[in-house]
């Protein structure tokens, strides 16, 4: 029964990335689950504006611009080129969002009494500000700095939940903490919140409301009825972590790899790790060294190494620099110099026209051949024309009108749909949520915690005075975020840059009862790839090779290349099993289980197996196509199987293991399937997806290295067998193992070999057997 009450119900979460990991973790529960939202969309969509439009975010700095003036914003340490205020913009309206957000004015900062040295900056920040909300209300616009001002309660929208739970990490500006109470009025609203030592001004604000909330406590307040419904002590656990303090920053990039291998290896799953930036940058030097695609980039992937963006650098340092070596970069590109010099330079300094910054636009996209690039970049152009054709901006000059489209072109970030499954990500990905592993680089004192910009106008003492949020309070606040992620981690891995200029954070001192500092080599990791590992052509070892276990596929690999065998059986040398990228083996794996749950299920039909396919290929884009070519070819195989179970003959067993001795040697091994063709009778069934499946023949059966059906054949002794065989899965054929006696007569020649003594496990002399081996590299037949 559907449980209708999750319909009235409402989960707001901090951000999209923690809606997601609660999605995960629920999808195996067969329920309706309840409806939930981000903070910030939600707030957005509980607040009205009061038949006010919402401002672009372009124009308002048209308006900013011109409640500026003709006033002297270099004292405020403000560029007044329209180009560099483009950007420097944001200084301002943090300033000033920060004020309204607490209900607070600048006569507010200025009563302080401590502000004294600065009054005339304070003067010039209030005229700019009252021009400027004098500019909005006669166009009717509002932005996040007025709305605390002309704001209403959508209860339309609250009041379609009986109940609205806000799962709270970080602080409540004063504005947000009165709206959340207001809406607590049209319906029931709960908070739950984590106090620790780091987010003690929690205590503060809730005591609004009368409820008294202590440090080290889970909690989930009833906001709507003022009272504390649930409490929790938080145990205080020791962080199980270890410290690497590293020479150069990018030794941290190998730190990382080794990091996951060792994690892994403790029996973490490879999806439930993070790598943590605290300066989200160095994901660029992380990506440079991503050969095996570990990793999936939260923050997503710039277009630094996209054609427009190199055409559009290449343009502007050609045009500014005039160096011998930018013109060789257009020839480079190919770019069509005649064209700049009569289009763009000769217009540099002058007005820009909208049909000349739209042609110069499509003139650096033309040979873009991303569409997801493109679609940004005609979002771009849009911007552009409202934002730099106005009545405001009339006068701008083509050099200032190119560098905000540069800027705007490098602020364009592509999803990473195609990353592996250990995400990297900032601090503020993972508010609620919880990893396993967690590994942070850059763990200094000049990155953790992170400086605000907020604080360019006054200082936190001042803030302080006038109760505004501090330096403190922010970097407090991300203390929570990395204190909370740690303790729901099995394995906390850390680096930090040691060297002349940089130390270890002190906040490691407040998160560590004892540091746990060691010292470890990771140069070797990204050194060249083609350093030979083994310098010795022969490895001859002391080993009687009847004591192993053997399976078909090792016995195959022993028969091909000693050293292959060697490599993998005795050293135990896997390759890389955490990429996204599939193995060759992954969509014939995916076939068999398939196959199995069907036959087990007695289930079997083509459009299950259809539907079965389709639910694998949203787990991995790399298989998307494959999978889909792979619905097409079973068709054969499905009517094939369909007609032998309708004919009578019964899938026996599926996925079948074995161990057993044969001849004094251990043979292991697992039957893909059985049939029972009759009361005495069963068939012997090995699926094959490659295209080129062969058996062997009275010619070929002498060489063979391929004795799996043979291994099938003498694990079945306990029943009649009378067919043996491969079950292509391209065609729906079966293809007999004709010379299946021949073959294990064979065999037995093979495990009176294996008693030895010692083996040179030296490599095959065949190297086209080398082209897909995965020790190619360590044998150097790259």
């Amino acid at each position: 029964m559907l449980n209708k009450q999750a319909l009235k119900q409402l989960l707001v979460f901090p951000a999209s990335r923690a809606i997601r990991e609660y999605l995960e973790n629920i999808k195996s529960h067969n329920q309706l689950l309840p409806k939930s939202i981000a903070i910030g969309e939600f707030l957005s969509r509980a607040i009205l504006s009061k038949n006010k439009i919402q401002i672009d975010k372009d124009l308002r700095i048209l308006y900013l611009q011109e409640a500026i003036g003709n006033t002297d914003i270099k004292k405020l340490g403000l560029s007044s080129s329209f180009s560099k205020f483009y950007t420097q913009s944001e200084y301002i309206f943090k300033f000033f969002n920060e004020l309204n957000s607490e209900f607070k004015t600048i006569d507010d900062i200025e009563s302080s009494d401590t502000y004294a040295l600065y009054i005339d900056h304070l003067d010039m920040l209030r005229d700019i500000y009252k021009e400027y909300i004098n500019l909005l209300e006669q166009n009717n616009y509002v932005d996040n700095i007025t709305l605390p001002l002309y704001y209403e309660i959508n209860k339309d929208y609250v009041s379609e939940f009986e109940n609205i739970t806000i799962f709270y990490e970080g602080y409540l500006s004063s504005f947000e903490f009165q709206v959340i109470c207001e809406i607590a009025e049209t319906t029931s609203v709960n908070i739950e919140v984590s106090i620790n030592e780091f987010n003690q001004k929690n205590i503060e604000i809730f005591s609004k409301l009368d409820l008294t909330l202590e440090v080290n406590t889970n909690y989930v307040l009833d906001i709507t009825n003022k009272k504390i419904v649930e409490e929790k002590k938080i145990v205080h656990k020791e962080l199980i972590h270890t410290i690497y303090p590293v020479e150069q920053r990018t030794t941290q990039v190998a730190f990382i790899k080794k990091a996951i291998v060792d994690m892994v290896n403790e029996g973490i799953e490879p999806s439930k790790i993070i790598v943590l930036l605290p300066d989200e940058s160095f994901h660029e030097v992380l990506k440079l060294f991503d050969d095996e695609k570990y990793f999936n980039f939260a923050m997503g992937n710039d277009i630094k190494n996209s054609t427009t963006l190199k055409r559009a650098n290449a343009i502007d340092k050609y045009i500014k620099n005039n160096e011998p070596k930018d013109s060789l970069k257009i020839e480079f590109y190919e770019i069509d110099k005649k064209y700049i010099d009569e289009s763009i330079k000769t217009n540099w300094n002058s007005i820009i026209s909208k049909d000349l910054l739209f042609d110069v636009l499509d003139f650096i996209l033309i040979d873009e051949k991303n569409e997801e690039i493109k679609s940004k970049i005609i979002e771009i152009k849009l911007s552009l024309e409202n934002l730099l054709f106005s009545s405001i901006t009339n006068q701008l000059l083509l050099k200032d009108a190119y560098k905000i489209m540069l800027t705007k072109l490098q602020e364009i970030v592509l999803d990473d749909v195609f990353g592996g499954v250990v995400t990297v990500l900032g601090i503020l990905e993972t508010r609620y949520v919880q990893y396993d592993g967690v590994i942070v680089v850059d763990f200094n004192d000049d990155k953790i915690p992170k400086r605000s910009i907020k604080d360019k106008f006054i200082s936190t003492n001042v803030k302080k005075i006038a109760s505004l949020p501090t330096l403190q309070d922010r970097q407090d606040l991300q203390k929570y975020y990395y204190k909370k992620l740690f303790d729901g981690a099995k394995s906390i891995k850390i680096s930090y840059v040691n060297d002349d200029q940089n130390t270890i954070s002190r906040f490691s001192k407040q998160l560590f009862d004892k540091q746990n500092i060691k010292y470890e080599d990771f140069t070797s990791i990204l050194q060249n790839k083609t350093k030979n590992i083994f310098v010795e052509s022969n490895i001859s070892i002391d080993i009687d090779l009847s004591l192993q276990e053997w399976s078909a596929t090792s016995l195959k690999s022993y028969l091909e290349c000693k050293r292959k065998y060697y490599l993998h059986y005795i050293l135990k040398l896997k390759e890389h099993d955490i990429s996204l990228k599939p193995a060759g083996y992954e969509v014939g794996q995916i076939i068999h289980n398939i196959l199995e749950k069907l036959y087990k299920e007695s289930n079997f039909s083509y459009e299950n197996l259809k539907n079965e396919i389709s639910s694998y290929q949203g787990k991995n884009p790399y298989l998307t196509l494959d999978l889909e070519i792979w619905k097409k070819k079973l068709e054969q195989y499905a009517k094939n199987d369909i007609q032998r179970l309708e004919d009578g003959i019964e899938v026996f067993a599926t996925e079948k293991a074995f161990k057993l001795k044969y001849n004094n040697i251990t043979i292991k091994g697992t039957i893909d399937r059985i049939d029972k063709l009759s009361e005495a009778s069963y068939a012997i069934l090995d699926y094959k997806t490659s295209g080129s499946l062969k058996v062997d023949t009275a010619k070929t059966f002498e060489k063979s290295k391929d004795f799996q059906l043979e291994f099938y054949a003498l694990a079945s002794r306990d029943i009649q067998v009378t067919q043996v065989g491969y079950y292509d899965l391209n065609n729906g054929n079966i293809k007999d193992e004709v010379m299946l006696e021949e073959k294990i007569k064979r065999l037995d020649e093979v495990f009176l070999a294996l008693k030895t003594k010692v083996v040179d496990f030296k490599k095959c002399e065949d190297k086209k057997d080398c082209l897909y081996c995965i020790y190619k590299t360590i044998c150097n037949r790259d």
